[in-house]
């Protein structure tokens, strides 16, 4: 070979060089699809905002670095487990986040291999979702809150609020009862005993008939109310509190949203705070880490929230040991 042809090869081989250096670098820098993240809930909760939140503080964009994908029943509890078979057979998810106990446990039948972050009402070892809290051992992890504790709680609570109060009603929806029973029901029928109060449970069996199965005339017969943590119900919050309200009577709430939005007294584990941590959870699934050696997180902080306005409005003169105990006091 003369030298002038070796000057061509050379200087055409540089030449492609120049051009497939930027096609590779171009290649090397295509963003990564989004995670797909199915949220499997009864309902839609405007809770979830709080989620949204956190995983933004952690840098995910919606659309960029993950796509929320809501699946709902609208209520129907009966209905997740072919919602959760459905999302299953459908392929590409990459995570499911579920809100309820019920969802969980629909989750946890449909899949044993795609991770499950959740938000649960309950023991998820008595629910069979784990094999312990520390050691899950499966593909389901996530925030823990053990809802009776928190309801007996709420019974002693509202026993300060209306000392004179001796006949309660609990108010669930059918998520609670088909999840969180008998423990978590069975744990506020057993603080009444020991208050000398009697408590009946008032299920709502569908949110459509929220205004005639909480009506002035179904509430006459007691003296208090007190809110099971429910997700179904938390997607009707305004139409809830304005109903219990109404009945002049004291209403104890499962979390702070209902008490922001009119309603007298709500204890419960920090909402957000449990957002965070389930978004925290999620991150570390989607960054490659097993569920099965996430360890089940347990609530640290609670608060109590009480709202002088509606205190007002009812006639209701809050016992100032409880004020005192406030972590928040809506004037």
């Amino acid at each position: 070979m003369n030298r002038r042809a070796l000057i061509t090869l050379l200087g055409g081989a540089a030449a492609g060089s120049c051009i497939a250096w930027p096609f590779a670098a171009h290649a090397q820098q295509q963003p990564k699809s989004p995670r797909r993240v199915v949220v499997l809930s009864p309902v839609r909760n405007p809770a979830l905002d709080l989620f949204r939140a956190h995983l933004r503080v952690l840098g995910y964009v919606e659309g960029r670095d993950i796509m929320l994908d809501f699946r709902t029943t609208d209520g129907h509890v009966d209905r997740l487990p072919a919602l959760a078979q459905e999302l299953v057979r459908e392929g590409a998810v990459d995570a499911i986040v579920v809100e309820s106990t019920a969802a969980a446990t629909a989750a946890h039948q449909a899949t044993r291999t795609i991770p499950i972050v959740g938000l649960i009402a309950v023991d998820p070892v008595a629910a069979g979702l784990a094999a312990s809290l520390a050691h899950p051992g499966g593909n389901v992890t996530g925030v823990s809150f053990l809802a009776a504790e928190l309801n007996a709680k709420r019974i002693e609570l509202l026993h300060q609020v209306a000392p004179r109060a001796t006949r309660l009603a609990a108010i669930s929806a059918m998520t609670s009862n088909a999840a969180n029973s008998p423990g978590n029901l069975r744990a506020i029928q057993d603080a009444a005993r020991k208050l000398a109060l009697t408590v009946e449970i008032i299920t709502i069996s569908d949110p459509a008939r929220l205004r005639q199965e909480l009506s002035a005339a179904a509430l006459a017969g007691f003296d208090g109310f007190v809110l099971v943590p429910d997700v179904v119900l938390t997607a009707h919050i305004a139409e809830v509190v304005a109903l219990l309200e109404a009945s002049g009577r004291p209403a104890l709430y499962s979390n702070r949203i209902y008490v922001e939005a009119g309603g007298l007294i709500s204890y419960s584990q920090d909402v957000a705070d449990s957002y965070r941590r389930l978004a925290s959870q999620l991150d570390r699934v989607l960054k490659g880490a097993a569920p099965s050696d996430i360890p089940f997180e347990r609530p640290a902080k609670f608060e109590l929230v009480v709202n002088l306005r509606t205190a007002r409005r009812l006639g209701i003169n809050l016992p100032p040991e409880v004020l005192a105990l406030a972590d928040a006091v809506i004037e």
